[in-house]
């Protein structure tokens, strides 16, 4: 016996890499770089504008940028 609930459930999820490069050498030196988990949502914009302030706020706390000028 196949049990099939009836109904059908669609999940997005994804997992980000952020790296973040100096721009005061010619080679672009690596100088952070974070994985998020993995996450889901229904509207990718309000994800990615989430994202944005919480990496944001990551590189000031490990004093990578200063955004006090």
């Amino acid at each position: 016996m196949v049990y099939s609930p009836g109904y059908l459930e669609k999940v997005n999820t994804a997992q980000v890499e952020v790296n973040f490069y100096s721009t005061a050498k010619s080679d672009g030196e690596l100088v952070w770089t974070g994985t998020t988990n993995s996450f889901g949502g229904d509207s990718p914009m309000k994800v990615i504008r989430e994202l944005v302030k919480v990496v944001i706020k990551e590189l000031e706390k490990q004093n990578v940028i200063d955004r006090r000028n």
